[in-house]
């Protein structure tokens, strides 16, 4: 609700700040923190009630100094009076609030009434995702609402929390950056399913839970590169497979056996060769130096420009970090061919947690990560996202025309346990 009286019309804006809330001179509001406390104030649910009423009421009174100017804001059901204080020549202006219980009466403004403010919600979010999300996070609080607690740590972590808490969790959300943690979680019944056609028509039937306790949110390919100083154009690698020949001995970068990406790329091999799987796993590992079993992306790709090592595997939105040294590194999609599998590919997404006492929310916000906010989440990595509709950002669109392995990703996800083995026994640190 806004009342405005005759003396809401003020001088031309000394901060630029014109418009607000389609109000033209609201700039007369005050001075740049005046503006800040009322955008605050409005963005917790106030409403703007009266600009530049005539005096306060007795029991109102600021403490200390006179109000050039005062204003009132709605907000909780109480009507708080801003006394823009400029007695004081040469100083900034002092703010001062003063509560005045509502409904209440202000001279040279009509009673006013504010109504109830809605009941403030707010969700838990157990995070696997701790970079390009911070924004996407306010975005949507700015357009729902709904505020976000988010807990970050890695996927099995979370996992673990979300089991050991049970009933008592707080989370609403698991969110993750391999399906593979969706895919155990769901298992253990830490998920809950939905009914959603806002989700099902987002997200192609492959990226998602059968039972709709998970949706794959964002795709990313985990990828060779190859410092071209180093390797001559004929030599570079086709396939994950030639990484694992005498040819590339002591010459690769490789993540731990311990991360989820090195978990969910053995699985993903085991589950295309079965038993050969053993030989190229094992082939990977002797040809990696153990210095240069680097836990780190970013840092293998770094190493790989600096030529520490000649090839390693990284997921493609490394590639496209600012700052990232790579002026002497190729990024190749392996095992290309018509007849052959594709690149693995693997998924963040995210899932309601069964225990949850507000499951309606978290299912708004991860439809919200699949439509509305999908191309912010997934550009803000460099990722690609799931929704066909959304738009990629364009310095990834030259690379985005690639062939995926055509496996199920919850099929090879639940071949995790059984990689940790082959891992061990192929010797991968």
């Amino acid at each position: 609700m806004i009342l405005l009286n005759e003396r809401s019309v003020c001088q031309p804006p000394k901060f630029g700040v014109e418009r607000i809330l389609g109000v033209p001179n609201l700039c007369c509001y005050g001075l740049f923190m005046n503006f800040m406390r009322l955008r605050s104030a409005l963005a917790a649910g106030g409403s703007l009630v009266a600009l530049g009423i005539s005096s306060l009421p007795a029991s109102a009174a600021p403490v200390g100094g006179s109000c050039s100017r005062i204003d009132a804001i709605s907000t909780s059901g109480t009507t708080r009076l801003v006394c823009l204080n400029t007695a004081a020549s040469g100083k900034r202006p002092k703010l001062r609030w003063t509560v005045v219980p509502t409904p209440t009466t202000v001279a040279g403004v009509a009673t006013v009434t504010p109504a109830p403010a809605a009941p403030s919600v707010k969700l838990t979010v157990y995070s696997g995702r701790t970079y390009g999300i911070e924004d996407v996070y306010k975005r949507f609080t700015r357009e729902t609402g709904i505020e976000l607690e988010v807990v970050s740590g890695n996927d099995p972590a979370n996992r673990s929390r979300l089991a050991q808490e049970g009933s008592r969790t707080p989370a609403d959300v698991y969110l993750t950056v391999d399906v593979a943690s969706l895919v155990r979680a769901a298992d253990e019944g830490l998920l809950s399913p939905v009914s959603s056609p806002v989700l099902t028509r987002a997200i192609p039937t492959d990226l998602r839970d059968a039972k709709n306790r998970w949706f794959g949110l964002t795709r990313r390919a985990r990828v060779i590169y190859v410092n071209t100083r180093n390797v001559a154009r004929a030599d570079i690698p086709t396939r994950y497979e030639d990484l694992a020949t005498p040819k590339w001995a002591d010459r690769l970068c490789s993540r731990p056996s311990s991360h989820v990406y090195t978990l969910s790329f053995a699985a993903n091999i085991i589950a295309a060769y079965g038993g050969n799987a053993v030989g190229i796993l094992s082939g990977m590992a002797k040809n990696t130096k153990s210095e240069n079993f680097i836990d780190s992306d970013t840092r293998i790709i770094e190493t790989i420009n600096a030529g520490g090592c000649d090839a390693g595997i990284a997921n493609t939105y490394y590639y496209f970090r600012p700052g990232l040294k790579r002026e002497n590194v190729a990024l190749v999609f392996p095992n290309q061919s018509d007849t052959d599998r594709g690149v693995h590919v693997n998924v963040s997404g995210a899932g309601v947690v069964a225990a949850s006492d507000d499951k309606a929310n978290a299912q708004r916000f991860i439809e919200w990560l699949a439509t509305d906010g999908s191309a912010d989440f997934a550009n803000g990595n460099a990722e690609y996202p799931v929704n066909p509709k959304t738009v990629v950002r364009d310095d990834v669109k030259p690379y985005t025309s690639f062939r995926a392995d055509q496996g199920r990703i919850d099929d090879y996800s639940k071949m995790q346990p059984t990689a940790v083995i082959v891992l061990t026994d192929a010797g991968w640190k």
